[in-house]
C-alpha cells in the first residue's frame, strides 16, 4: 500500500500569521478585549509591529479570525447529526459535541462573548449573527418534527431561541465563569440532562419512545 504523502510545509509567511494569532490568543486571554493592545501582542509573538499590520488591520481582526473558524465548528458539530438516527439520541450527540467543542475552546468564547458585550460592533454582529443561526436551524428542526406530529402543540419560534439560549448559557458559565475545581459534573451526565430538558419541553412522549 502507498505510503502516505507527506503534508506540504507551512509557508514563512503562514508560519508568521500563525504565530501572530497564537500571541493574540494568549495575550486576549489574560488581558481581555479591552485591556489588550496591539503593542502586547508584538512582543509575545517575537515580531514587529509593522510586521503585525501587513496581516491584520487591528486587534479586532485578528480576534475575529481566532473566533471565527471555531464558531463554524460549533455550528458543524450541533446540527451535523440531528437529521440521523433516532431522536432524543440524535440531540443528546449534538448537545454533547457541542459541549466538547465549547470546553476546548473556552478561553476564546469568553473572549467573543466579552467583546459582544462591550459593543464591539464587529464582535457584536458575529456573535449575534451566530446565535441566530443556531436558532434559525433549531426552529427548522422543529417545524419538522411539527409536522411528523413529534411535537408537543406550543410556539416552536419560541422554543427554538429558549433551547438554543439554554445550552448556549449554559456552556457559557460552566466552562468560562466556574472554576476548573468545581467542574466536577461528567460531561455525559450533563448532556443527558440538557437532553432531557430539551426533549421533554417540546416532545411528544411518543415520538421519543418511537424515536
Amino acid at each position: 500500500m502507498a505510503g502516505r504523502k507527506p503534508e506540504k510545509p507551512l509557508s514563512k509567511s503562514e508560519n508568521t500569521r500563525n504565530a501572530l494569532l497564537e500571541a493574540a490568543l494568549r495575550v486576549l486571554s489574560e488581558k481581555g478585549l479591552a485591556g489588550t493592545r496591539v503593542s502586547m501582542i508584538v512582543k509575545e509573538s517575537g515580531y514587529s509591529q509593522g510586521t503585525f499590520y501587513v496581516y491584520f488591520e487591528n486587534k479586532e481582526a485578528i480576534l475575529y479570525e481566532i473566533v471565527s473558524p471555531v464558531l463554524d465548528k460549533l455550528y458543524e458539530v450541533a446540527m451535523g447529526f440531528w437529521e440521523k438516527g433516532e431522536l432524543y439520541e440524535s440531540v443528546r450527540h449534538a448537545i454533547r459535541s457541542y459541549l466538547v467543542v465549547y470546553s476546548e475552546n473556552a478561553d476564546v468564547m469568553r473572549i467573543l462573548v466579552e467583546g459582544a458585550a462591550s459593543k464591539d460592533k464587529a464582535l457584536e454582529r458575529l456573535y449575534m449573527d451566530t446565535r441566530r443561526r443556531f436558532q434559525q436551524r433549531i426552529h427548522r428542526y422543529l417545524t419538522a418534527a411539527s409536522k411528523n406530529g413529534q411535537t408537543e402543540d406550543i410556539d416552536l419560534e419560541v422554543a427554538a431561541f429558549a433551547l438554543g439560549s439554554m445550552v448556549d448559557s449554559f456552556a457559557y458559565w460552566f466552562y468560562v465563569m466556574q472554576p476548573k475545581h468545581k467542574r466536577s459534573m461528567d460531561i455525559d451526565q450533563v448532556s443527558t440532562t440538557l437532553t432531557d430538558l430539551w426533549c421533554n419541553s417540546v416532545y411528544k412522549r411518543e415520538a421519543l419512545r418511537d424515536g
